[in-house]
């Protein structure tokens, strides 16, 4: 698996303008550090949001760089020209996330309950102010036979961050059993940026048939680039009896280059539609 600083070196190589971060690399100085930083609330929301949560969960990190935010939105637009007349129902299909990159859910245990109704819980301030978090609402369950009471509590922010590295840190508190991503449910068609064999790639999912219940079909097309433009390279409809192709196992793995195994807790939901490992 290749590092971040290899992939930053790939992408240079393919001719990508990498750019400062600016004023928002101080800011992704985390709160634990007891440095100063003023949070995520000076970074203005960006203008693609498709763009923007591809970037976020390509990049591995909690805010993604803007270089590579510039460079995702920019290929988007060169991928869906390229897209051949022949197939252009594809270009319609946007990245469809099945976890919110605005909220963060947790679990609270005994002593962190009891903290919290009594208003006394603040081990959360310092993360909550410097990703904006604000409390959204809190669900129970009460004991019930061998089952413990249970507490969640939602936050929601204004801003939009990597929802599985902030919910790593939530899950580190005093008082907090653990820590979620908040599923959105459904699914649906769907598209992934990724790095494989330092080329840039997208990967459409075309689903159908029972959505956004649960899609009975689906059919995966590769996208990789070549001189600056998107030429489609593959495709598959699972069910084959060859079963999964090696290519959509490369694809999967080069969507999640940026990540170590201890990064994620499992696959993201974004990925458990695309079969084969990881």
């Amino acid at each position: 698996m290749q590092s971040k600083t290899q992939i930053l070196f790939s992408l240079l190589s393919l001719g990508v303008l990498i750019l400062s971060f600016g004023g928002c690399q101080s800011d992704a100085i985390g709160p634990e550090t007891g440095r100063p930083g003023s949070g995520l609330s000076p970074i203005p929301l960006r203008e693609d949001v498709e763009a923007d949560k591809l970037a976020l969960l390509f990049s591995g990190e909690i805010i993604a760089p803007q270089a590579l935010y510039l460079t995702i939105s920019a290929d988007l637009k060169t991928l869906r020209f390229n897209i051949p007349d022949s197939l252009s129902f594809l270009r319609d299909i946007e990245f469809t996330p099945r976890d919110a990159f605005d909220m963060v859910q947790l679990s609270m245990d005994s002593v962190g309950r009891q903290w919290f109704r009594d208003g006394k819980y603040t081990a959360w301030d310092s993360l909550n102010t410097y990703f904006g978090l604000t409390f959204l609402d809190t669900f129970v369950l009460p004991a019930w036979e061998r089952f413990n009471e249970s507490m969640y509590v939602t936050f929601r922010s204004a801003h939009r961050f990597n929802p599985y590295l902030v919910s790593e840190k939530y899950d580190t508190l005093e008082g907090v059993e653990s820590a979620f991503t908040v599923g959105l449910g459904g699914d649906s068609p769907s598209l992934y940026f990724g790095v494989f064999d330092n080329r840039k790639f997208f990967l459409i999912r075309d689903a159908w048939g029972d959505c956004p219940s649960g899609c009975i079909h689906a059919r995966f097309y590769l996208f990789r680039n070549r001189n600056n433009s998107y030429k489609l390279d593959e495709s598959w409809p699972p069910g084959d009896e060859e079963g999964v192709p090696q290519w959509l196992i490369d694809a999967k793995r080069g969507i999640l280059l940026n990540y170590e195994t201890s990064d994620l807790r499992g696959t993201p939901w974004e990925l458990r539609t695309i079969p084969g490992p990881p």
